[in-house]
């Protein structure tokens, strides 16, 4: 197979999510909006942390109160506001739409910021021009679906038609990323899913740890759900076409303890 990683995880908080934390830090700007507000498991969250420091806005995090310590202790680092709810993502999601409506504060959840989608446009631009061939299948870790859609979306702006493959795990333990398969942005991910004829394939746990043991081998140290996109082309490996890129979506180095488990589990 003729397969290509494309990281995302040299973006400077290590994932894509900065793609999309840039273009609503700069719509916010231009709308004279000094509050942003977001709901995240943690990706999200430390990228828009980040950016509003860097930008001088106020950010304003919902997560809920299970979310690691590694992924608090780098939003805390960042000057968030936090606020920590009882319950999962989504309750957090709730919560984070009743502070937006009575705070009148910029909006940076999923299905609700087309700004997301279009920050994560760039990178099918930036595969395009690294490549230098046309790739036919593009394989993308999916949660609520904002990437996906907005991978397909800067394909279209350039007439490339790939085969998108949506990589989901909602029972994981060890991805957390991708937990759930939210599907916030369904609209746009169901779109593009009809458009690209594309699929969806789900992994294990089992599958994505031994998909991030072969990614170490090649000097590639990513989130569990970023190596899920390994997983998933070994599952469908007979039935697609080359080139091949994986979106290798965050790194490992931000969460050692969720790396060092992982490891742990790896059998030589």
């Amino acid at each position: 197979m003729d397969v290509y990683a494309k990281l995302e995880f040299t973006c400077p908080t290590g994932s894509h999510k900065d793609r999309e934390s840039l273009a609503m830090i700069e719509d916010a700007l231009n709308k004279g909006i000094k509050d942003v507000a977001i709901a995240s498991t943690g990706n999200a969250a430390i990228s828009l942390s980040a950016f509003s420091l860097a930008y001088n806005l106020n950010c304003h995090v919902f997560a809920s109160k299970n979310i690691s310590k590694e992924r608090l202790n780098l939003i805390k680092a960042f000057k968030a506001k936090l606020h920590l709810v009882k319950g999962d993502y989504r309750k957090a999601m709730n919560e984070c739409e009743r502070f937006i409506e009575l705070s009148n504060a910029y909006n940076a959840n999923p299905g609700k910021n087309d700004k997301k989608i279009e920050g994560d446009s760039i990178i099918s631009i930036e595969i395009s021009n690294q490549l230098k061939l046309k790739p036919e299948t593009i394989i993308v870790p999916t949660n609520n679906g904002t990437l996906f859609a907005g991978v397909w979306r800067g394909f279209k702006k350039i007439g490339f038609k790939p085969k998108m493959i949506a990589v989901v795990c909602p029972n994981t333990k060890i991805a957390e990323s991708i937990a759930g398969y939210n599907r916030f942005d369904s609209e746009a991910l169901d779109a593009a899913l009809l458009e690209s004829n594309g699929e969806i394939i789900e992994v294990t746990d089992n599958e994505i740890i031994w998909a991030t043991n072969k990614l170490i081998k090649e000097g590639i140290f990513c989130e569990p759900a970023a190596a899920s996109t390994l997983a998933a082309l070994y599952k469908i490996k007979e039935n697609i076409h080359n080139p091949i890129v994986l979106l290798i979506t965050g790194i490992a180095l931000k969460y050692p303890i969720n790396l060092k488990t992982i490891i742990s589990k790896i059998k030589e």
